[in-house]
């Protein structure tokens, strides 16, 4: 059974400390370190484990200075929401955010997330380290198992393999926009282009591309959101 907990391991709003009085943990049992990577410049990819637990589970996804946030449901949603990464109709895993008050954190067993969770918000930004813990305790005594670290990628780098980006980035972008998610440089995703918007909207669109032409024309993530209210940088 799927349920919201108030983690009370935070001092005040989530986001303005790190994780206070919390147990970490390496259980070879129920809650165990998840599986992470980042599969974009503003997605980490999320696998609580063991995959058959019956144990409801929240995310936490702290910043390189310290501040921590729970995920929880994308905005207008009450849980975390089935992910076609593809649109080929088939449910890939779900996708959830960062959200700022720890009330509103999502404990779903790992059936629940559908195995896979894409974490996006505001302060998942390009270029950035993040490390990734499972809480699997209770209200006020969270259970949290040891960190793992993610680096997002650079801002524009559809294929994070080179820091610079090129035409085939662009190309990409508008590929997807068209339906096609399959290129010469193999096979893309959604999170691969997902960047416009401080939220992402898991939709590619023209205006994804247009971010990844500014990359390939040399601005960097700040100068591309400068006229926003966009974070650039995750505390």
């Amino acid at each position: 059974m799927s349920r919201k907990l108030i983690a009370l391991a935070f001092v005040g709003m989530c986001g303005t400390a790190p994780l206070l009085n919390a147990t970490s943990i390496s259980m070879a049992g129920p809650c165990q370190a998840p599986l992470v990577e980042a599969v974009g410049c503003k997605y980490l990819k999320v696998t609580p484990l063991p995959n058959d637990s019956p144990l409801p589970m929240a995310i936490v996804v702290t910043c390189a200075g310290g501040t921590s946030r729970y995920v929880g449901a994308l905005p207008q949603q009450q849980s975390a929401t089935p992910f076609d990464l593809t649109n080929d109709g088939v449910i890939d895993g779900t996708v959830a955010a960062l959200v700022d008050d720890p009330a509103n954190a999502l404990f779903l067993t790992p059936a629940e997330w559908l195995n896979d969770v894409y974490v996006t918000g505001e302060l998942v930004i390009p270029s950035t380290d993040y490390t990734i813990q499972v809480d699997c305790g209770q209200p006020g005594s969270p259970n949290l198992t040891d960190p793992v670290a993610a680096t997002t990628w650079a801002f524009g780098d559809v294929f994070n393999d080179d820091p610079t980006v090129n035409l085939a980035d662009v190309f990409a972008a508008i590929l997807a926009f068209q339906g096609v998610y399959v290129v010469a440089e193999g096979p893309t995703t959604k999170p691969q282009m997902d960047l416009d918007f401080c939220l992402p909207n898991q939709v590619i669109s023209l205006a994804d591309a247009f971010r990844i032409v500014q990359a390939f024309q040399g601005l960097s993530y700040a100068e591309s959101y400068a006229s926003s209210n966009c974070a650039l940088s995750c505390p």
